[in-house]
């Protein structure tokens, strides 16, 4: 076989296969006339397999996606220890100075000691505990929320009764220095008194639930 009959048969330029042919064996002449022993077809053989082989390609490094510091999802950070206690002391210690007076209220209502303790006791107790707790439900934030309302309505009355003199019915002489100063009666001083100082214990128990619940 010839090279100009290789090319008919495979469909390529003859050109190019003689080409082949001299670059493969150096030093020996060919011609589109010249006559191709096995060794020559092997060699072009090994060239089309070679050429139909898909070219190796590196594999891809995989990109890395930069993400901005800005974007990166914060982590939630949650109270130091410290904050935490001191927290807790803010909103524990309105009840500890509210604990006669819900006894006191809670006595009156039942009429029972043992069970006016009882009643003190988780009075005083729930609301701290659901907080420290870490507790978060509605349920648990509205009964706590009830509760800090009740100790209130027991200082309230507790600070009013002492204020008009408790059984007595006298004012007590601070009641009398702030009606002359303000030219109030003593009933309406004394309720704004109480109501205001009630007020304030239950408003720093309330802030305290409010930043322990941020944890």
């Amino acid at each position: 076989m010839t090279i100009l009959q290789l090319a008919e048969s495979t469909g390529k330029r003859p050109e190019a296969i003689y080409m082949k042919l001299r670059r493969t064996f150096p030093g020996v002449s060919f011609s589109k006339s010249s006559e191709l022993d096995s060794a020559h077809l092997a060699a072009l053989q090994t060239d089309k397999r070679g050429a139909n082989k898909p070219a190796h390609t590196p594999a891809r490094a995989p990109k890395i996606k930069q993400v901005h510091a800005d974007v990166l999802p914060k982590q939630p950070v949650g109270l130091p220890k410290k904050r935490t206690v001191i927290l807790s002391l803010l909103l524990a210690a309105p009840t500890a100075a509210s604990v006669t007076n819900i006894y006191t209220v809670a006595l009156a209502i039942t009429q029972e000691e043992g069970t006016a303790v009882l009643y003190t006791i988780v009075l005083a107790c729930s609301a701290l505990g659901f907080t420290v707790a870490n507790f978060r439900s509605w349920l648990t934030f509205s009964l706590s929320a009830l509760l800090i309302a009740f100790e209130s309505f027991c200082n309230l009355s507790r600070l009013y009764h002492g204020l008009m003199g408790g059984v007595s019915g006298n004012p007590t002489r601070f009641i009398g220095t702030v009606t002359e100063i303000f030219n109030s009666g003593s009933h309406g001083t004394a309720l704004i008194i109480a109501g205001f100082s009630a007020l304030m214990l239950a408003a720093v128990q309330y802030a305290a639930i409010f930043e322990l619940q941020k944890r």
